[in-house]
């Protein structure tokens, strides 16, 4: 079924500014691989693409295409130089640009021109990746618990049945275990932000939202290559 929606160029968008902000950008695209939201100009259909390469010094990226519609590929393949939207998620914020296609290359890649002007969405928080159960937990004074999400600066984690963690409560002395990391400091504190349930009556899950504060760059930098790898994981499920 035809998806028929345009992607949101929603004016709380801004210019990236900097050459320095780009490049990085730029890097991070290359490693995260992430899948797109695509619009087409003079069409209203939505596809998803994995952007597969970023190449600045040649001016192109490479998109591997993961859903899309008859009418979309038609429009790819007749009409080359179409101005093309894009909306993407990194760790901890939103882009959105616009591209043009260069050429098809095979039915499930083309080559788009690489972007003048990069559009940014500060986001409240970092993106958050989902974690392969058992991959991960944080052990607190009040129990370890799983995780099911993560980013830099939070978590979401599932309680057990009758537990006694509140909403607006702070927890010293906690250590999080990522894959075979385990990142503790003096300074680590964990804010509990909210507790709610899941989940259809009598099959009710108990979630908590978490926020992080106290870490160093490095247990930064370490939870990063972790998201990184977790996140691919992620998108190659949404690719199948």
């Amino acid at each position: 079924m035809t998806t028929h929606r345009k992607v949101n160029l929603s004016p709380s968008f801004k210019p990236v500014e900097t050459e320095k902000e780009v490049t990085v950008l730029g890097a991070e695209i290359r490693k995260v691989r992430p899948v797109a939201e695509i619009t087409l100009e003079g069409l209203n259909d939505l596809a998803k693409g994995k952007i597969t390469d970023w190449q600045p010094a040649r001016k192109i990226f490479t998109v591997q295409w993961v859903k899309k519609s008859e009418s979309f590929d038609k429009m790819t393949e007749d009409h080359p130089g179409l101005r093309a939207y894009f909306k993407l998620q990194l760790f901890t914020t939103q882009l959105v640009f616009k591209s043009s296609t260069v050429r098809r290359m095979t039915e499930d890649i083309s080559h788009f021109r690489i972007p003048e002007q990069l559009f940014h969405q500060q986001m409240r928080g970092a993106l958050r990746v989902p974690v392969t159960p058992g991959k991960a937990s944080i052990l607190t004074p009040r129990g370890e618990f799983p995780l099911i999400d993560l980013s830099v600066g939070g978590a979401k984690v599932r309680l057990p049945e009758g537990s006694r963690i509140t909403a607006g409560i702070e927890l010293q002395s906690c250590e999080l275990k990522i894959g075979t990391l385990k990142i503790n400091a003096p300074d680590f504190l964990v804010k509990v932000t909210r507790v709610n349930k899941v989940g259809s009556e009598g099959a009710e899950t108990l979630i908590a939202g978490l926020r992080f504060s106290g870490l160093a760059d490095r247990h930064k930098t370490a939870m990063k290559q972790f998201l990184i790898d977790a996140l691919k994981s992620y998108y190659e499920e949404l690719s199948k």
